[in-house]
């Protein structure tokens, strides 16, 4: 899902998984495979700084990457699993559906 407002979309997207041990298993993989790739959490925090220092969004390398062939520029993506403190980004809606458990809750309650 999209996250707009009423300027626009903010540039997020949210994903949802299913409410289970798979589902927290596969966004766990999923962080982690943006971690890896250099584009989690920590690595969007960086970008963030130099967006905002006015660094042009169109020939910035850590936010557009071209195809080494045509050309053609394409979004790079970054991704994290959200943490309670992510919850004043998302919209009411999600607010509503979403409940936030720690991983030694998560775990006591299998």
């Amino acid at each position: 899902m999209s996250m707009h407002s009423r300027e626009g979309h903010l540039g997020i997207h949210t994903v949802k998984f299913p409410g289970d041990e798979s589902g927290l298993k596969e966004a766990l993989r999923l962080a982690e495979y943006f971690e890896k790739q250099k584009r989690g959490r920590e690595a969007w925090a960086r970008v963030k700084v130099s967006v905002t220092l006015g660094k042009d969004d169109e020939n910035n390398t850590n936010l557009v990457k071209p195809d080494s062939k045509t050309g053609e520029k394409t979004r790079v993506l970054y991704g994290n699993l959200a943490t309670v403190t992510d919850l004043d980004k998302v919209t009411f809606e999600i607010k509503k559906k979403a409940t936030i458990v720690s991983r030694s809750e998560f775990n006591k309650s299998k």
